[in-house]
């Protein structure tokens, strides 16, 4: 007479469980990298939203200055209208005295710092005098994506004659004087 054996032997339960944790081990890990990569881009997604502010914040300012015919230089990285700078920062502030709606108040958390070139395209008249045909600003914003990451640049072109004007809203509870 043949004898089954209705249960299972010891080698067979060892054989399962590790089946099992090799699979919970490769689905973790793939938990993990997926979750690393949303972190990062959820990181780098914000560094370029407050970097999209500070183009529309400075294109604001260009346009407003323009308008108001006042006098832009660009000195060591810095731009001043008239002598004056209309951006200060002030650790993670960043201070913007517009010529027609006065200083607004900006607060970054992965913005660090801007600084301005230009470029002239000049001619010489019969007197040999330089007359400056027109010009493009550089703003060179330097970033940060996470707290511990080495510091990015991300640069754009503001040609103040061309394009459109777009106008900075203030935060909640900022005055226009």
């Amino acid at each position: 007479m043949i004898h089954k054996r209705k249960g299972v032997t010891l080698a067979e339960m060892a054989i399962v469980m590790a089946v099992i944790a090799i699979v919970s081990l490769s689905v973790v890990s793939f938990v993990m990298i997926t979750s690393g990569r949303g972190t990062n881009s959820i990181a780098k997604l914000n560094a370029m939203e407050e970097i999209e502010l500070v183009e529309a914040v400075v294109d604001g300012w260009f346009a407003q200055a323009v308008q108001a015919g006042k006098s832009i230089a660009v000195n060591n990285g810095e731009i001043k209208a008239d002598g004056l700078s209309p951006f200060e920062t002030e650790g993670k502030i960043l201070h913007v005295d517009f010529p027609e709606t006065g200083r607004v108040d900006y607060r970054f958390e992965k913005v660090t710092g801007l600084r301005f070139a230009i470029e002239t395209k000049t001619e010489t008249d019969e007197l040999g005098n330089e007359i400056v045909l027109d010009a493009l600003y550089f703003c060179t914003v330097t970033y940060v994506q996470e707290e511990d990451a080495p510091e990015q640049t991300y640069i754009f072109c503001i040609n103040p004659r061309v394009g459109e004007t777009i106008v900075p809203e203030l935060p909640t509870g900022q005055d226009t004087q």
